[in-house]
């Protein structure tokens, strides 16, 4: 069943993170979010790290830095732009994921470099494909 996530925005200078709740499982169709940095000088490098709560399943860190007192909207989904990089002015840019199933405590969070006193991550929105109930695990020889 297609859903619609919407994550409370962090306190500023802290980072996005959700987890997939107990029992459900989630495909990611879409991410999108809005970092805006402060006036403070230096250049942010945002990441979008997907982890199973313990391995790292996929991250991408953006190629071009986000710099001071800026609004950019960041959006990320299977069919994105994978396409050249965004010039550092660029008030949108598109990122492509892979398409993954998250199970129960997988993570979906950021890590920014140079996180600075009023930088601030907001409108969180997550696209996601949900499905109740128990799985087995992928890749898992039959037990006779």
């Amino acid at each position: 069943m297609l859903a619609v996530k919407l994550i409370s925005n962090p306190a500023a200078a802290a980072e996005i993170s959700t987890t997939v709740p107990a029992g459900k499982w989630w495909r990611i169709v879409a991410m999108r979010f809005v970092l805006t940095t402060a006036a403070s000088v230096g250049n942010r490098f945002p990441a979008l790290t997907i982890d199973d709560g313990t391995n790292i399943l996929w991250r991408a860190q953006n190629a071009v830095a986000q710099a001071a007192s800026l609004v950019v909207d960041y959006n990320f989904c299977p069919v994105g732009n994978p396409f050249a990089a965004p010039g550092a002015s660029a008030t949108t840019r598109q990122h492509q994921m892979p398409d993954l199933n998250l199970g129960p405590g997988s993570r979906i969070r950021t890590t920014l470099s140079q996180l600075l006193g009023t930088d601030q991550f907001s409108s969180i929105v997550i696209y996601v494909d949900e499905e109740g109930g128990e799985r087995e695990a992928v890749d898992q020889p039959d037990q006779a």
